[in-house]
């Protein structure tokens, strides 16, 4: 049985997808050898494709309408709200505007470190903290999928060296 969402192969007595998190009911799955299959290699493809580019620097941004002119905050939320496997769990706790400015097109650019409530894909509520890049583009949210959204835990890097290398890797200043 494959997810409907994303494609994956799921295991029999799967309740979710681990991939994307879409409820693997049998209304919600495929069986494998579908006429869809091409579709979804295509698409599954074509995302590898995307984070490939996003890694080696080369514009592979991922695009979310958002109304232009929202707050960091707001902006930021909607990105990790995207990546979430539940994302009505979502429950702000704390926040930092770390930079903001404009990447080397002019696009309006941010850097927000967000500290949020959610539940994982077994239902458990955890805190994390994230901190995301993005870019403003023509009424969009454009961010990396590979270096967007990276874990404040980082380890070895202080956070405004961070800072820094998200500048300079995703946004060209």
């Amino acid at each position: 049985m494959k997810c409907q969402e994303c494609g994956i192969e799921l295991a029999r007595d799967a309740k979710f997808c681990s991939s994307c998190g879409v409820s693997a009911t049998p209304d919600c799955t495929t069986q494998s050898g579908s006429s869809d299959e091409g579709k979804k290699s295509g698409l599954i493809g074509g995302l590898v494709m995307l984070g490939v580019a996003g890694w080696l620097g080369v514009s592979g941004f991922s695009n979310l309408s958002s109304a232009f002119g929202s707050s960091e905050f707001a902006s930021a939320e909607q990105i990790v709200k995207k990546s979430l496997k539940s994302p009505s769990s979502y429950t702000f706790q704390d926040g930092t505007v770390l930079w903001s400015g404009a990447d080397q097109h002019g696009n309006d650019a941010s850097i927000v470190r967000l500290e949020y409530d959610a539940q994982n894909g077994f239902g458990a509520t955890l805190r994390n903290c994230q901190i995301i890049s993005y870019i403003e583009k023509s009424g969009n949210l454009e961010w990396s999928p590979t270096f967007g959204i990276q874990s404040c835990d980082i380890g070895f890097l202080s956070e405004s060296e961070l800072v820094d290398l998200f500048k300079e890797t995703n946004f060209g200043v």
